[in-house]
Parts: structure tokens; C-alpha cells; sequence
């Protein structure tokens, strides 16, 4: 069902680093980009579709969720906007779900940092097994649970990514600049996860203090983040743009010397992005029949 078309779409790169070896590979996977509609939600699922992240074990198929203050719940469905059932999550709130992203292991991440008053002391990140979509819908059992804090005070944030080469995880912000907070370490992936596995601090119940970055990029608010399954390419989202990343060797917190472009991305109230492979991302918006985006890279070194 996931296709491919020509016309390219245009490039800016926005780095200065045009000279580094990175630079032209990043330049030409904007200048190659194709954009198109591929599906549409078909009304009965999410009013307010979120965060977005690919099945690993079933192929065509999307999960997300619904925003803050709604059932704490995933939602299947399929590229061309099929709603397939909610499944629900046991034991947590949808206190104000924003992103969805996938660890290095397949674990479903769900991303609790929305915050459009600044008044929360600290965020969630829920990790949960993927539903076996062959079964009736049936309670999502909570695998683990952090918590995170800001060092500067609370945000707004609906970006959430984690690294599939180290399990670190990255946060950005929503507001008048993307301002870019990471883990220390691994935060979610496989090796984490059990009790023994966690830090002092995280075994005692107390937050993990985000480190701080900084601007990633100015005036514009992203609402969305996710990184190619290979750990290549990291890409953020406006609803009226998307900017991706070539990866560097290093940890995610070298993110603003990565040399990266920008493309058109135009779809109402954007909210959800996500990696289908090393050339391909797709994207959906918030409302029951909102439609579905394939972009689609060259083909590279990625």
C-alpha cells in the first residue's frame, strides 16, 4: 500500500556546514523529497489524533492517541485511514498524551509532556508492549514508567524521540523557539527496563533531571518528532514544515552541529510523525477524517 511519486519538492539547508561532508547527502534528500495523500481516517477513531508511530508486526498499519484529557487508549489504524479498535492502556491517565515514539527493542512509548499552562512539575514517558492486532482489543499492560523534569522549569513539549542506537531520549519543546532537552542516558530501551536495571534516583521515585541543549530551531513550534529506525536521520515537524537531521556519530545532545534541510509540509493542525523506514516518514492531523501523508526521501547513504 505505501507508494512512491517524482516532483521533487524544494530544499533549504539551514546549518551554514554546506562545506562538511554531510551537507550535500542532506541537501539532496530535500531536493528529492516527494510529498502526497495516501489515506484518510474514516471518522470512527481519535478526534484528536497525537503522537504516531509505525507497527513493527503488522504492516500498513498505524498506532496513535488521542491529546489531554481523553481515554488513555491506542488507536490502530491503517495507512489508508481505517480505524481498526482502541486499545486500552491499564493504570495511567491521559494527563495530556502528545507524541508516540519506539525504542530500539519495539516498545511503544508514550509520550505524557504536554503542558499549555507551564504548571506541571514534571512529565511521563509510558512504555508499553505493541497490541497483538490479531487478538480482540483488550487492556495494554504498562511495562515501565518515567519521569522526567525540566532544570528550568516546566514546558509545553509534543516532540518526544528516542535514539535507537543508545536508547536516549529527546524532548522538544512547543513555543515561540524548539528548544531541545535530553536524558543523561538510556531512558527507555530495553536494558532499562527492568527495577535492578533502573538508577538510584529512578528506583526511589524521583524525576530524572533533563539536560538542557538549547534552540534547535527558531520561531517555530514543532509538534512532532521521530527518528529513521536505523538511528540515520532525526525529523521534526510543524504543521506547515518538516525538518530532518543526518545523524552524527555522537550522543543526541550534538543535534545543532548536524547538518540538516527543511521541506513544505501543509496539513491541518499537523500533530503526528513518524519513520516507516530509512527513506520514508509518514504524517497525520488532528480530527476524525484527517488525512494521511506519505513523504518520501531518495534513496542515500541513509
Amino acid at each position: 500500500m505505501w507508494g512512491r511519486i517524482v516532483p521533487a519538492v524544494s530544499c533549504i539547508v539551514l546549518t551554514g556546514a554546506c562545506a562538511d561532508t554531510g551537507a550535500a547527502t542532506i541537501e539532496a534528500l530535500c531536493d528529492g523529497a516527494t510529498v502526497r495523500e495516501i489515506g484518510q481516517l474514516d471518522g470512527s477513531g481519535p478526534a484528536e489524533a497525537s503522537g504516531l508511530a509505525v507497527s513493527r508486526s503488522e504492516p500498513d498499519v498505524l498506532w496513535t492517541h488521542n491529546d489531554r484529557g481523553n481515554p488513555a487508549e491506542l488507536h490502530a489504524v491503517t495507512v489508508s485511514g481505517e480505524v481498526l479498535g482502541a486499545w486500552p492502556v491499564a493504570g495511567i491517565d491521559n494527563i495530556d498524551w502528545e507524541d508516540l515514539s519506539i525504542t530500539g527493542g519495539g516498545l511503544l512509548v508514550i509520550a505524557d509532556i504536554g503542558d499549555n499552562g507551564q504548571r506541571r512539575p514534571s512529565v511521563l514517558a509510558h512504555a508499553v508492549v505493541e497490541p497483538n492486532l490479531t487478538r480482540p482489543p483488550e487492556n495494554v499492560e504498562l511495562t515501565t514508567t518515567v519521569e522526567w523534569t525540566y532544570p528550568d522549569g516546566p514546558h509545553d513539549a509534543e516532540a518526544l524521540m528516542i535514539d535507537p542506537r543508545m536508547g536516549q531520549a529527546a524532548v522538544v519543546t512547543k513555543g515561540e523557539d524548539a528548544e531541545l532537552y535530553v536524558t543523561a542516558g538510556p531512558a527507555l530501551d530495553d536494558e532499562v527496563l527492568d527495577e535492578e536495571a533502573l538508577s538510584d534516583d529512578e528506583a526511589d521515585g524521583d524525576p530524572e533531571v533533563l539536560l538542557r541543549v538549547g534552540t534547535i530551531w527558531e520561531g517555530v513550534e514543532v509538534t512532532a518528532g521521530a527518528i529513521s529506525p536505523a538511528g540515520r536521520l532525526l525529523a521534526l515537524r510543524t504543521t506547515e514544515q518538516l525538518r530532518v537531521w543526518q545523524i552524527g556519530d555522537g550522543p543526541l545532545d550534538q543535534m545543532p552541529s548536524w547538518p540538516s534541510c527543511r521541506l513544505d509540509l501543509d496539513q491541518k493542525r499537523g500533530e503526528g510523525l513518524a519513520f516507516v523506514d530509512a527513506e520514508r516518514l509518514v504524517a497525520i492531523g488532528e480530527g476524525k477524517t484527517s488525512n494521511i501523508i506519505e513523504i518520501t526521501l531518495p534513496p542515500s547513504e541513509n
